[in-house]
């Protein structure tokens, strides 16, 4: 009963080699080591080539699983990128149209203005125009008056 005595004997059975027969099918022997509390439990299990191939299936099936998370992962994150992009281009299309609408609006206003200056020109030169003519006529006036 001690673990020395526990270890030997796991040994001796470790090293049995297994029976076979003609009409058996080929086993893999695997050491399986099993802790329980200060006891460590040394045990040798026989897998059969199915049991193998199974193993072998479910680890590529984990790694396609691992494989198809990581793609949707990636997937996750390019959707979350493409909402990025659409919010600021959203944004940028929204200022776009405010300084668009600003840009009309200062346009308009220096137009109005042009058109008050031309106006206030065109009044300017009339009211010239028509001071000449009364300096004319009245220069006319006074030379009549001192003949």
């Amino acid at each position: 009963g001690t673990k020395e005595e526990t270890k030997k004997k796991s040994r001796k059975q470790r090293s049995k080699k297994p029976k076979t027969q003609e009409n058996s099918k080929p086993t893999i022997n695997v050491d399986s080591h099993i802790l329980v509390g200060n006891l460590e439990i040394l045990d040798t299990v026989e897998l059969g080539l199915e049991d193998v191939k199974k193993v072998e299936v479910s680890s590529k099936e984990n790694e396609q699983n691992e494989k198809d998370d990581e793609i949707e992962k990636v997937k996750k994150l390019i959707k979350e990128q493409e909402e990025a992009l659409q919010k600021q281009k959203d944004y940028i299309g929204t200022m776009i149209e405010a300084k668009g609408n600003e840009m009309k609006n200062i346009i308009v206003s220096i137009s109005d203005i042009e058109k008050e200056e031309n106006l206030n020109l065109k009044k300017r030169n009339e009211n010239e125009s028509k001071m000449e003519e009364l300096r004319l006529e009245n220069e006319t006036l006074l030379r009549e008056s001192k003949n």
